[in-house]
Formats: structure tokens, sequence, C-alpha cells
């Protein structure tokens, strides 16, 4: 449905990006309606940052603003990922004196896939900071980037720079990428659904949940064929999500590259979830 409206929009530039915002919104809320409003924050957040942005020329004015786009992404990270851990040690050590605590766990508020939202949120400001991209008056545009359902969930994680210039120009879509992209979508389904759902209930499963019951070499081959099972799993979502993309006229770039052929070690983290060894070299390690 959202491919046949999408299309029929083509010509329509704001129609066919609120069409994207609502389509995504509506997936994202199909797992748990309730994370969509941090989901909406951070955008909003990101959106208005990248506007104070461009009109701020002082350095230290410009840096506080990019702190507040940072505090504000990975402060809500660090208190979705890590606050029911702190919150049950705290419950726990009351309970030793007697003190009885009840507490709401935030893990049923968690935003699927909040991490690859907060680093694409991120690159925007950043690129907008460092003025390597330009500031997008249009809540619009950053919320198309920010929600686009193929990524949304489990990356590739997307840099506004490469994304949000596609926002801009009409989508196109010929026969041969049509049909590549539904390979993309097909070889990712048997990776997932054959190979690595598979491998998690007839072997990896079975011996993880109890692995006294089993041999040295059972075990031994578990271990492989969960190494083999994250690999497919991971790298199906990819697929999808790129050639998903791609019936939309997007084009998302290669999140893995063969990992397990790499002669070391060094290289395998090269090729393996390269959006975010790309992201955490241009965004981290070169800027530290």
């Amino acid at each position: 449905l959202v491919f046949a409206l999408y299309w029929a929009l083509a010509d329509r530039t704001t129609l066919r990006k609120v069409l994207l915002v609502i389509a995504s919104l509506i997936f994202y809320m199909a797992w748990n309606p309730a994370p969509v409003v941090l989901l909406i924050w951070l955008t909003v957040v990101d959106w208005a940052v990248g506007k104070w942005l461009r009109r701020t020329e002082h350095p230290a004015a410009r840096k506080a603003i990019l702190a507040l786009s940072l505090v504000n992404n990975l402060g809500l990270l660090f208190l979705f990922k890590y606050a029911d851990w702190i919150t049950q040690s705290v419950v726990d050590a009351a309970a030793s004196f007697d003190v009885h605590l009840v507490y709401q766990p935030l893990g049923l508020l968690l935003p699927v896939g909040l991490s690859f939202i907060v680093f694409q949120g991120m690159s925007y400001t950043i690129d907008v900071y460092r003025r390597d991209l330009r500031t997008r008056e249009s809540w619009l545009d950053v919320a198309v980037f920010m929600t686009f359902f193929p990524h949304v969930v489990a990356g590739p994680i997307v840099r506004a720079s490469d994304f949000l210039p596609q926002v801009d120009e009409k989508p196109t879509l010929d026969d041969a990428r049509g049909a590549r992209a539904l390979v993309r979508i097909a070889s990712g389904m048997f990776k997932k659904l054959v190979i690595a759902d598979f491998l998690a209930a007839n072997i990896v499963d079975r011996v993880f949940a109890d692995p006294g019951n089993y041999t040295g070499f059972e075990v031994t081959t578990a271990v492989f064929a969960y190494t083999l099972q994250i690999y497919y799993d991971f790298s199906a979502y990819s697929d999808i999500a790129i050639g998903t993309a791609a019936l939309f006229g997007f084009v998302l770039k290669e999140n893995f590259d063969k990992p397990y052929l790499s002669p070391n070690l060094f290289e395998f983290w090269r090729r393996w979830h390269m959006s975010l060894g790309s992201w955490l070299r241009d965004y981290l390690y070169i800027p530290l």
C-alpha cells in the first residue's frame, strides 16, 4: 500500500515526505506505540539544534548548542539502556536492609533501534556544526531521515549527508533496480528464516540453554553455529532494509562485506557492521 501511494505521489515532494513519515511512525508503533514519543522528540530536538546552529556564528555558542544535542541523544540512550540495571541494583540493595521498593521497568518503553536513531541524529547535528551539511528548515526533511522505516529498527546506520540529498530528488525506479531490490529482500529473508532461525532453533538455543547435557564437541559446534546465526540474522536485516529502501528510490550503503572471510581480526572489524565502524571512525575516533 505504501509503495503504491508513494509512487503515485512521486511528483508531489511534500506529500511524498508526509507519506513516508506517517508510514514510518505507524511501522514503528506496530512493535510498541509508546516509544514513538521519544522518536519524535529526538527528531524535533535535532531539527531545532540544526536551525539554531545556522543562526549562530560564535564558536563557544555553537559548541554549547551542539553539546545540547549530544547530551539529549546520548542521555536518552544511557537512560533507557541502563536505567533498569541501575534501578534494579538500588532495589536489590534496599531489599538487603528490608526496604522494599517497587518500580516500573523502563525497558517497557525502550525504543526499538534507539542506538541507530541516536547515531543518525548526531550525524545530522555534527555535520551541520562542521558546516559539512546545510541546515534543513523543514522538520519534515529531518523526520524522513530519522524515521525512514526500512532502516529505523536495525540499521544500516544512515548519515544525513548521504540520505538527505536523496530526499530532495524525484525518485526513480526502473525494472532492473526493482528486480535487484526484490532479489536482495528475498536473500535477506532466506538468510533470516532458513539459515539463522534454523541454527537458533535446532542447535544454538538447545545447547546454550543447558550446555552441561552436551558433549564438548556439541558445545563447540553450537558456539560456531552461533557466530553464523548472528551474522545471518544481522546481515539479513541489512539486506531487507537496503532492498526495501531501493524500492522507494533510496540507496543505502552496504553494512557487511563477507566478514568471516577476513584474513585477520582488524580486517574483520572493517567488514562487519561497516556503517557503525565508519561512523565511530569519523565522529568519535578521528575527532579524539
